[in-house]
């Protein structure tokens, strides 16, 4: 999962995914639509309502974001 202000102009910029180096387009990112958590700034899980942390491990389906 990457900031869309960073990852955007880095795939422009050199065309492959930052940390495998594979070929990688803008058109093969997908955007995530987060729930906002109680703090400010914060993202929490839609179904459980836990906030997430630096190691929460986060799955999405394509289809809905």
């Amino acid at each position: 999962m990457f900031d869309a202000t960073a990852i955007v102009p880095y795939v422009r910029a050199h065309g492959t995914h930052p940390v495998t180096g594979q070929p990688l387009s803008v058109a093969d990112l997908t955007p995530l639509r987060l729930h906002p958590g109680a703090a400010p700034g914060a993202h929490a899980c839609p179904a459980l309502g836990k906030e997430f942390t630096a190691s929460t491990a986060i799955v999405a389906l394509k289809t809905t974001g």
